[in-house]
């Protein structure tokens, strides 16, 4: 965790969307759900994305940090 980011290190290259399906295909398959259920809302050309992941059940593979907001 870097702050309220998670950092993941990818093999792929930054061409034609491979770094970006191997992202997304990494967090569906570490999250259980299709690859379907998550989208890059953010950042597809960028290093810093902003991914929305549906469908998760139980507990995240990482920890989240606790957030400040009441």
């Amino acid at each position: 965790m870097h702050g309220e980011r998670i950092k993941i290190r990818l093999a792929a290259p930054a061409q034609d969307g491979r770094a970006n399906a191997a992202l997304i295909a990494f967090l569906a398959e570490e999250l259980g759900v299709p690859k379907r259920n998550v989208s890059i809302e953010a950042g597809l050309t960028s290093r810093q994305k902003r991914v929305l992941v549906e469908g998760v059940k139980g507990e995240l593979p990482w920890k989240m940090p606790k957030s400040s907001k009441s």
